[in-house]
């Protein structure tokens, strides 16, 4: 029964994510994302819908594998991260879809970067597959990074650091 509760857990926070941020993303697109001029590297809309999916079905499965070997203490860290990264990945996606907030989503994106690098760390420690799921999640990140900088360029804003 406690495996199912933590399977239970896994997949509510993962999916509880994933409808906020499909919402989001569905708004934004309607709004002003299909009129805005992308960067040529930018994968079809019809794309992102599968992706997503894999990778969120990867974080579930990554999040209870570690939840199963996790003591008190170290599933307390893995878990903060783990919840850290999905509310930053719902405020980027606020920000960059519903909000159309570029520059400030481009922020965002980088703390959850740092976040996600931190959590497959976490992750590596108590159940070393785990991690390795996460790295697609990763790499998408830093390509949607760089997308998100992309549109910053093209939109014609300047970043100061």
């Amino acid at each position: 029964m406690e495996k199912f509760k933590k399977f239970l857990y896994s997949a509510a926070t993962v999916g509880l994510a994933w409808w906020i941020n499909g919402w989001f993303t569905s708004y934004g697109i309607f709004n002003w994302y299909a009129q805005f001029e992308k960067p040529t590297i930018t994968p079809p809309d019809s794309a992102f819908p599968i992706i997503w999916s894999l990778l969120y079905v990867l974080m579930i499965a990554a999040f209870y594998m570690v939840l199963l070997k996790a003591d008190r203490s170290t599933g307390r860290r893995a878990n903060q991260l783990f919840l850290g990264q999905l509310v930053l990945q719902i405020i980027w996606t606020y920000l960059f879809f519903a909000m159309g907030y570029i520059g400030l989503a481009f922020g965002v994106i980088i703390l959850l970067d740092l976040v996600v690098f931190k959590m497959i760390l976490a992750f590596k420690g108590l159940d070393a597959r785990a991690a390795y799921l996460m790295y697609p999640y990763f790499w998408w990140l830093i390509y949607a990074s760089f997308l998100n900088f992309s549109f910053i360029y093209i939109a014609g804003m300047v970043i100061v650091f």
